[in-house]
């Protein structure tokens, strides 16, 4: 690899819209969890058990929404666990 991404590349990136501010709380959420999740071979899901404890020590109720958005985050992560490092996320309005 080069590190370079191809233009095709960098235009699908930045066509997808940054993260609203007001959801930055889930994405700080699956992030906590996330560094928490069981790694063999490889990284594994975020288990609903892990999540009921991180809501109880931090005394949180999810909302369905809240939840299948940790959810699909997760199964983003797992599918290129590099988003995670690149920080995307970081480009909030």
């Amino acid at each position: 690899m080069t590190g370079r991404q191809p233009e095709e590349l960098k235009q699908i990136i930045e066509s997808v819209p940054p993260m609203p501010v007001s959801l930055s709380y889930v994405w700080d959420m699956f992030q906590k969890l996330s560094k928490r999740r069981t790694v063999g071979m490889q990284s594994n899901p975020i288990t609903y058990p892990e999540i009921t404890y991180f809501c109880n020590l931090y005394n949180i109720t999810l909302t369905q929404l809240e939840l299948e958005a940790i959810e699909l985050l997760d199964a983003i992560i797992l599918t290129d666990p590099e988003k995670l490092e690149k920080g995307d996320h970081d480009n909030q309005h």
